[in-house]
Parts: structure tokens; C-alpha cells; sequence
């Protein structure tokens, strides 16, 4: 349907913004329309880091639906507290990983 290369996904996103107490974080669920995803889902949904920042992957959502992956990464994160959630959105990554990301590595 879109003219997409082997492997690449074409992906429409939604955002949210978790409003806390003291702190306020942007979630993102992005729905696969074009391409197989590796996870499987259509859905996912992640804390969305700033710059280089990196959530575990064990804290996001995959589901069939935009509404289930946002439940289950708001049920994940819920106890997590806000400097936690900071550190894992604001640091930087290694050198490493930026090459892995890159297809470097």
C-alpha cells in the first residue's frame, strides 16, 4: 500500500501527557500502518524520552489496540516514581548504543 523499503514500518502516533504532581511526561503510542513489526502489536506505547533518553522496554505497551497499549504502560508505570521516570527519559546514551541504534553495531 506505501511505497516502504524491506523491514522499514510506516507508524501514525497519538500523544499523551501524564500531568503529576510535580513533574508532567509525554506518552506516545504509535500504530504500525504499513510494514510487520517485530513485536508483533499494532500498537505501542512508551514514556517518550527527551533527546537521547532511553525507557526499558519492559515499562511499554503492545497491544491491538491504541486504548490497551495505553493502559498497559500507564498500569506499568504507575508506581514508578518521577525521578526514576526522569532519570530513564534525560540520560544519554553510550556510544554503543547510538551505533546500535545507527545499524553501526
Amino acid at each position: 500500500m506505501y511505497p516502504l523499503n524491506d523491514g522499514e514500518l510506516l507508524a501514525k502516533t497519538h500523544q499523551f501527557l501524564l500531568i503529576r504532581k510535580n513533574h508532567q511526561f509525554t506518552i506516545e503510542v504509535i500504530e504500525i500502518i504499513s510494514g510487520e513489526p517485530s513485536h508483533g502489536h499494532k500498537f505501542q506505547a512508551y514514556l517518550l524520552p527527551m533527546s537521547n533518553g532511553l525507557v526499558p522496554k519492559e515499562y511499554y505497551g503492545f497491544a491491538e489496540t491504541h486504548e490497551k497499549a495505553l493502559v498497559e504502560c500507564l498500569e506499568k508505570i504507575k508506581n514508578i516514581d518521577d525521578e526514576t521516570i526522569l532519570s530513564w527519559i534525560t540520560r544519554p546514551l553510550s556510544e554503543e548504543q547510538i551505533k546500535r541504534i545507527a545499524g553501526q553495531a
